[in-house]
Formats: structure tokens, sequence, C-alpha cells
């Protein structure tokens, strides 16, 4: 294992690549997997959503303990989502050498880019002039899901949002920011223990470069950090690394993300 996935946090007591691996897992599984299907792997956790989509935060395979040699993760991974009949996506840290080599060995596709994994050890500022929100009724729901699927450009995402069921999800904070009486960003805020994780940030193209990502961003970071946690973790897309850099996220590693398509089951 490397030492970046080791990493100490500033109180010394703290592992930020397991603690951000165990959010992220705990998110996915709290969303996509609460109507779809999830497993324990050994070394980790599968999800399938409650439909098939090549998607990361809905049909996922992530490693949480990375003393389980790497082959024993993905043997498990492929039975499972063998056994959904899915195509999946494993999330490797760039640390993780082993892993990386396993994947590359089973001729695994890697899907999009590198995802910078970063942390806040402290709560970060905020720019006013924003109204917040948390989405806690049907009615918010839909502006929540909304922003998100004009935000991605993703079509279907609000109804796969709702069909997922992840705004009950507990410990999921669901914040909208408002420009006036405008719903204009988005964004997730997830706890586990005492690291809490910042996801589904969301602004549709019209209201981008007017700082409304990094205000929404900062204000479930901080409502994160008043709830008890003591770092804050993200997994970073390239237009919205700048913007948690600026805010105060650090990198601490990186996730390779990979398409594996396991053979459908016996009939």
């Amino acid at each position: 294992m490397s030492r970046r996935w080791l990493q100490i946090c500033d109180d010394g007591s703290v592992n930020i690549g397991n603690g951000g691996a165990l959010n992220l897992a705990g998110f996915v599984r709290a969303t996509a997997g609460r109507v779809g299907t999830s497993s324990d792997l050994r070394g980790g956790v599968g999800v399938a959503g409650p439909v098939a989509v090549v998607h990361g935060y809905v049909d996922a395979a992530i490693p949480t303990d990375l003393a389980v040699p790497a082959a024993t993760f993905f043997d498990d991974a492929t039975a499972f989502f063998q056994s959904q009949g899915r195509t999946f996506i494993v999330w490797v840290p760039s640390s993780a050498t082993s892993h990386l080599k396993e994947a590359t060995s089973r001729g695994l596709a890697v899907t999009g880019d590198g995802c910078p994994a970063m942390v806040a050890s402290k709560p970060v500022g905020v720019v006013g002039g924003l109204r917040f929100q948390l989405a806690t009724d049907d009615e918010a729901h839909e502006i929540f899901g909304d922003l998100c699927e004009r935000g991605y450009q993703q079509p279907g995402m609000a109804w796969l949002m709702a069909r997922q069921q992840g705004y009950r999800a507990p410990d999921s904070f669901w914040h909208i920011a408002f420009d006036g009486d405008v719903p204009v960003s988005a964004a997730c805020g997830f706890q586990t223990g005492d690291t809490g994780g910042v996801y589904s940030v969301a602004t549709p193209p019209e209201f981008r470069a007017r700082g409304f990502a990094a205000a929404v961003t900062g204000h479930a970071t901080n409502h994160l950090f008043e709830l008890g946690a003591a770092r804050v973790v993200l997994q970073a897309s390239k237009l919205g690394y700048g913007v948690y850099e600026r805010l105060g996220f650090t990198t601490y590693d990186h996730y390779d993300r990979f398409t594996a398509s396991p053979a459908a089951p016996p009939p």
C-alpha cells in the first residue's frame, strides 16, 4: 500500500484515504443502494442501483480495505455484478498499486480522467448573498434533481435520483442555493463517523462562473463540520477542481475508474 493512502490527518489518528473511501462507499450504498442492491465484498463494497446505469455513483465497486488482496476484491466484485447482470465501475486509488495492476491484468478499460480525492481539515470561507435551504420535501427534492440533471447535462438524472430515494438516506443533507427566489446550485453532504463528504455538486450552465458552486459547496462543507466532522472529503471533476482548491481543499490522492463487464450468469 502507498503511503499516500495511509496518510495521517492533522490530529495524528485518522487514515484519510480509508475514511474517504468509507464515506464514498457509504454514500453510494445509502443513495443508489437504497432501492437497489448492495453487498459487502471482501475488501470493499459493491452497489447495484435500482436500474442499470454505467455511472460510478450507481453501479460501483469501491475498495475500502487495501490490506485485502486485490484479486480477492475484484473476484468478489465480478461475482456480485455478474449475479446482477450489470456492467460496473471500479474505483481504485491511484496510490493502490496492487489494485491498479490487477485492473490492468484483467483488461479493464479506464473510464474518464483521474479523479482528485480532496480533503478540508477545517471550515472554509463562504461568500454571502445566497439563501440556502435543505431539501426535505418532495417539491425541494424535485428542485435538487432538476439542478443536477441540468448541471451534469444528463437527461433522466432527476428521475433516477427520485427513483433511488437517496434523499431519504440517513446522515445525508441536500442543500439548495437560491439567488433571490431562483434555485441556482446544489450539493449533498453525507457523514460517516467523523468524516464528512460532499457529493452531487451541480450548477446549470447559465449560472456558472458566478461563485454559486463555491458557495453551496462551502455551505455543505461547513454544515458537516458543525455536525462534528473532523474532516470533509470530496472527489473532484476537472470543472470543479479549481473551485474546491480555492475553498481550501487539498489533494491527498486520486481515483482511477475502470469499467468492468462481467459475463452473464449461467442459466
